[in-house]
Order: structure tokens, then C-alpha cells, then sequence
């Protein structure tokens, strides 16, 4: 008799994990999304901005983003570039908000670093977003950018356009 109530107990685990409600393809904010974004703001040295290109599949976020600090438009005394690839998560549930975060791999070149030498090095490059896309077409949003890495680490702050198709 205890043996039919256990049995009982697992098939209604297992039917009831399966039922249509729990189904994980209605957590995923969306199939696929593919947009280009740019912006200015601050940095640790004054001046920042960036620019990148991202596709999303699900919640899975890749992007690759050429990013900047400098003291000024005029090539002041310190200028950090660096070129990277990340891997990161939406974690919003889909709609018109978007939050993200990333990280990955990045080539960092620093002029006027380590007493006035330019210098070249790999680093950690992060991401931080919360974006606004009031139509399927373009958005807004705040990107919080760095890179940590052994010639001069940096981060900064752009308010951001974005381009794009989401579906």
C-alpha cells in the first residue's frame, strides 16, 4: 500500500513538471534580437564613449565593443582604447526594459600610461546595462563600461542609442 501511494506521488511530480505552465521557452525574454548601440558620457580620466554590436538568443547575449577614455576630445594626457568580445545575460524577462551584464576578453592599448609610455595589453572588459526600447526599433539606455587589466585599468558611464530589431 505505501508502495502505490509513493508511485502515485511520482506521477503526479512528473505530470505536473510537465504541464504547460512551467514550460522554460516562456521565461526567455525573446527568440532573437540583433542591434547596434553607441554613446558618450564620464570616465575615470573625464571623457568616455563606446561602440558595439550584440545579438541575443534567448537570455544568452554576445557582443564584441570598441571603447573609450580620454582627458579630452583632443587627445589629452592619458587615452585608453580597448577592442572586445563578451558573453553575457539579459536578466530582465523580455518586454521594453532590458537590463544586462557581460563580461570577456579584451585588447586594451593606453597612450600616455606608466609615466607617458603607450602600452598594450589583454584585459577582463566588463559590462553593466539597463536599456529602454520604447518601439521594436530603437532604445535607450545607460552602459556601464571597463576593463580591468595590468597597464591601467579604466571604467565610464554612456547614456547610449541603440538600433535594432528585437523579436
Amino acid at each position: 500500500m505505501l508502495n502505490r501511494r509513493w508511485r502515485a506521488v511520482g506521477m503526479m511530480a512528473v505530470v505536473s513538471g510537465c504541464s504547460p505552465g512551467t514550460a522554460s521557452a516562456q521565461d526567455t525574454p525573446h527568440t532573437r534580437a540583433i542591434w547596434v548601440q553607441a554613446g558618450l558620457g564620464v570616465s575615470s580620466a573625464n571623457l568616455g564613449g563606446l561602440a558595439a554590436a550584440s545579438v541575443a538568443m534567448g537570455r544568452h547575449l554576445i557582443s564584441s565593443r570598441a571603447s573609450f577614455i580620454a582627458s579630452d576630445f583632443e587627445g589629452g594626457e592619458e587615452e585608453s582604447f580597448d577592442v572586445a568580445l563578451l558573453y553575457g545575460r539579459q536578466l530582465g524577462r523580455g518586454g521594453s526594459f532590458r537590463p544586462s551584464a557581460s563580461a570577456g576578453v579584451g585588447y586594451v592599448k593606453c597612450e600616455g600610461c606608466n609615466a607617458g609610455r603607450n602600452a598594450s595589453a589583454v584585459g577582463l572588459a566588463l559590462s553593466l546595462e539597463a536599456a529602454l526600447w520604447p518601439t521594436k526599433l530603437a532604445g535607450i539606455g545607460i552602459h556601464g563600461f571597463g576593463n580591468l587589466n595590468s597597464i591601467g585599468s579604466f571604467a565610464g558611464l554612456a547614456l547610449t542609442v541603440h538600433f535594432g530589431r528585437l523579436r
